[in-house]
């Protein structure tokens, strides 16, 4: 892939349904390359464009859906929803952060990973504010009911996956922690937490 922002350091890479590559740089650029390496940049309206210009997203992390959606996570300003419209070159932008006032907000705005299970659910890893489930618009969290039966649970999230059969692999400064997918109430998922055990002495 020819780098055009060559002086400018990439954050994060992923590819849409159309092949596209989306590349995330430090200098809040946002660009996307096509067939035959046409590129384009996403603007501050959703729009994608052909001129250079900065989107004002710091991108850490990007995932595509499989409804087509893109999820933004940035490191310091949360989390950021594009939504496809009819017109194939323009997103709708939402923005999520964190908001004292509103327990189903994000609970940190320092958006380490987000990923898509099986199932179609969403999860975003903060750094501090642990696990979230995405709900229509509202989070749910440890501070609102995920995961309630579970004594130790993952803070400080740096990666999530789909493992198989439904079990989700969540890294963390804490550990790895495990779930399943498979629930019908947030509250009834149960972390479990791997730690590594040592052999006795012979």
């Amino acid at each position: 892939i020819h780098n055009p922002e060559n002086d400018a350091e990439v954050r994060s890479i992923s590819t849409d349904k159309q092949g596209r590559i989306w590349l995330g740089f430090r200098n809040e650029c946002i660009r996307i390359s096509g067939p035959q390496n046409a590129v384009g940049y996403l603007d501050k309206n959703g729009r994608i464009v052909k001129e250079k210009n900065s989107c004002g997203i710091l991108a850490y992390n990007i995932l595509h859906d499989s409804q087509g959606r893109v999820w933004i996570g940035c490191k310091k300003s949360g989390l950021y929803l594009l939504e496809p419209t009819a017109d194939s070159t323009r997103y709708q932008i939402s923005h999520y952060g964190h908001s004292p006032e509103d327990p189903n907000s994000l609970r940190e705005n320092q958006v380490y990973y987000i990923s898509e299970d099986s199932r179609g659910h969403i999860w975003i890893g903060t750094l501090g504010g642990g696990l979230h489930l995405w709900d229509n618009g509202q989070f749910i969290h440890s501070g609102n009911g995920l995961g309630i039966l579970s004594e130790e649970k993952p803070q400080n999230v740096r990666f999530i996956s789909e493992l198989e059969n439904g079990i989700v692999g969540v890294c963390a400064k804490e550990g790895f922690f495990t779930f399943s997918a498979n629930f019908t109430e947030p509250s009834q998922i149960h972390f479990f937490q791997n730690t590594r055990t040592h052999a006795p002495h012979s």
